[in-house]
């Protein structure tokens, strides 16, 4: 039940939280469409995506020749039943390009005549950028792990135990009732 719990908290924070902020953005009226540093702060958000994006293409090839070189990072992979790793990785690229698509768009916030629909995308914006910085902290922060983890750590991560461990963890806990 924890282990469930802690997947689905792991899974959905980046969003729960970046929907918090938005809304709260939203709810105050804090909207900078009308801002004369919008572009500034436009160009900085494709700078920073770009950035992200270039590291995780060039990082992802050191831990992938991890996986061959290292029993107990094949050992990870061969464990990751749910493949995390590897949707972590594709939802941060995702958003990333979501996020450069809305900051293009945005750039002609100012042929956009009904002022409501800047704000909204203003906030689609706000939301996006956001989610891919909380994204791709989930992203990197797995990869370091994986870099730097002990052999003895990644033995007892409860993620990537293989299914019978767990079996057997769930029954030893549905006995004792821990």
């Amino acid at each position: 039940m924890m282990i469930q719990l802690k997947y689905y908290i792991e899974r959905c924070y980046p969003y729960g939280t970046t929907f918090i902020i938005t809304m709260m953005l939203f709810c105050n009226k804090i909207c900078f469409v009308d801002s004369e540093h919008l572009p500034t702060a436009l160009d900085a958000c494709n700078t920073v995506v770009a950035l992200i994006v270039g590291f995780l293409g060039a990082i992802l090839p050191v831990v992938l020749g991890m996986k061959n070189e290292s029993k107990m990072v094949s050992y990870l992979f061969e464990c990751d039943e749910n493949k995390l790793f590897l949707k972590y990785i594709k939802e941060t690229l995702l958003i990333g390009v979501v996020d450069l698509f809305v900051t293009i768009c945005l750039y002609f916030v100012s042929d956009i005549k009904n002022r409501d629909l800047a704000s909204y995308g203003f906030y689609i914006w706000s939301y996006m950028g956001i989610s891919f910085l909380l994204l791709t902290y989930r992203s990197l922060k797995n990869m370091l792990d994986i870099i730097f983890m002990s052999d003895n750590q990644m033995i007892n991560d409860r993620y990537y135990k293989s299914q019978k461990q767990r079996e057997e963890e769930k029954q030893i806990e549905e006995k004792y009732g821990e």
